[in-house]
């Protein structure tokens, strides 16, 4: 197959979780013989993205002869004329798009087929104009299906689009780790928060009640891993910490080798509003960490079993400070809870999410040249 992944929606490829997803598709796809263009479309002519990407993965920045000189309420004209142009020249048999409104870019015609992945909690990507929904859902009547990241977000998208597209439930892969260290080693009094510094990420949360922790256990530090994008949001949760290093909190900023990070660690806490799917739990779970999470957070509480691979706690401070104090103070039910969350990511493995997404590529693919003929 041909595969096409396009990502034009954000002009970042950073080291968020669905930039993530996109590469590491990208190169499943290409070691098992497939051919695969990423396109983005980025300010700057030459970018590689933050997470590597196989040397046969050709990556496209459609942002560049007259595109880029086009007014900024010219560019989906232009992003259009660009696809089209790809698409002619380089014939794909199908595009994966990252976001909906990737989707509204591409060509219409019959011949390639178009695939939806809806990263993150549905209800958050909903249009609130009248004139978004319609043009959404006239984008989404040549999908061959939507996918979403677990069963809980099906019913938002029929309830919402009320369109008969099939909608798949495929999870996002999660690394194969089979000795975690944190299964074996000593205690290391570390707790992990990892994610993009950002109002929806709720970092300020944990931040808030961390002194409480410290005086409590003076001798456990916090880690925060991700990057700080969002600067007057990460100077806020900066000042929070007056002086960061006498309270064993550290800000760490983004790195590549996040999986060394988990295996050095005891447990992570997730305090986002929402999640499509939290890429850094199922990580932190794969390498034998519990996780702690908040009961109303969609795509968390759908992945965390109280008392089994972790603890889900109501969105208070008094709640996620006695959840982090058990945590802390229950290292043998820690032990436990952080093997059964290795078991249970299990049935996420990379290979077994690359066939069920390879399998239903190739269906779609079958389905729009057998509507050609």
């Amino acid at each position: 197959m041909k595969i096409g992944l396009v990502y034009l929606s954000k002009s970042s490829v950073g080291s968020g979780g669905a930039e993530h997803i996109l590469c590491d598709m990208a190169n499943a796809f290409v070691e098992r013989g497939h051919r695969v263009f990423v396109f983005i479309d980025h300010p700057k002519r030459r970018i590689r993205p933050f997470y590597p990407l196989h040397k046969d993965v050709k990556l496209i920045n459609i942002r560049h002869g007259f595109y880029r000189y086009l007014p900024r309420h010219f560019r989906a004209l232009g992003r259009r004329v660009m696809m089209m142009y790809y698409t002619v020249r380089l014939t794909p048999d199908v595009f994966v798009c990252s976001f909906i409104n990737d989707l509204r870019m591409l060509p219409k015609g019959e011949g390639f087929a178009k695939v939806l992945m809806q990263h993150s909690i549905p209800i958050v990507y909903f249009p609130h104009s009248r004139h978004r929904y319609h043009a959404f859902r006239q984008a989404l009547q040549q999908t061959s299906f939507i996918q979403v990241l677990v069963p809980s977000f099906k019913p938002m998208l029929n309830l919402f689009y009320q369109t008969q597209i099939p909608i798949e439930v495929i999870a996002n892969p999660a690394p194969v780790v089979k000795k975690p260290l944190s299964l074996t080693r000593k205690e290391n009094k570390t707790v992990l928060w990892v994610g993009r510094i950002s109002p929806e990420k709720q970092p300020d949360k944990l931040l808030k009640i961390w002194p409480t922790i410290h005086q409590k256990h003076p001798d456990w530090k916090l880690e925060i891993y991700g990057d700080d994008t969002h600067k007057e949001y990460a100077e806020f949760c900066h000042r929070l910490i007056r002086e960061p290093s006498s309270m064993n909190v550290y800000f760490k900023g983004a790195v590549p080798d996040i999986m060394k990070r988990y295996r050095q660690a005891d447990f992570i806490v997730v305090t986002s509003r929402f999640e499509g799917w939290s890429l850094a739990m199922t990580e932190a779970m794969s390498s034998g960490l519990p996780a702690l999470g908040f009961k109303s957070t969609p795509g968390v509480c759908d992945l965390i079993q109280p008392g089994q691979n972790g603890l889900l706690c109501d969105e208070n401070d008094v709640d996620l400070q006695q959840g982090i104090l058990w945590l802390i103070e229950h290292p043998q039910e820690r032990a436990r809870m952080g093997i059964m969350a290795h078991k249970m990511v299990a049935p996420y493995a990379p290979e077994h999410i690359w066939d069920i997404w390879e399998e239903k590529l190739q269906r779609a693919v079958r389905a729009a040249q057998d509507l050609r003929l």
